[in-house]
């Protein structure tokens, strides 16, 4: 699944945000949704964390509800 072809965008009255950390092949680590608007220590997001084997296919994803800050995503997934 490569998630520039386009399977998490076009949400209606949404921002969203995407955080690729150390890749360098395209895909992100996090994916923040919020309305649009939101700020980034604002506790409104959305947030998924993708977990990647060693071919580059996702094997997981983690999800947190509406009630999380983007600026911290690093910490929350521990």
């Amino acid at each position: 699944m490569f998630l520039s072809h386009g399977y998490f965008r076009d949400i209606p009255n949404k921002v969203q945000l995407f955080d690729y950390g150390a890749r360098v092949d395209g895909q992100p680590e996090y994916i923040g949704h919020a309305l649009y608007g939101s700020a980034e220590a604002s506790e409104v997001w959305v947030i998924f964390k993708f977990t990647y084997n060693g071919s580059n296919q996702v094997t997981k994803i983690e999800s947190l509800g509406d009630r999380k800050k983007w600026s911290l995503r690093a910490a929350i997934f521990v």
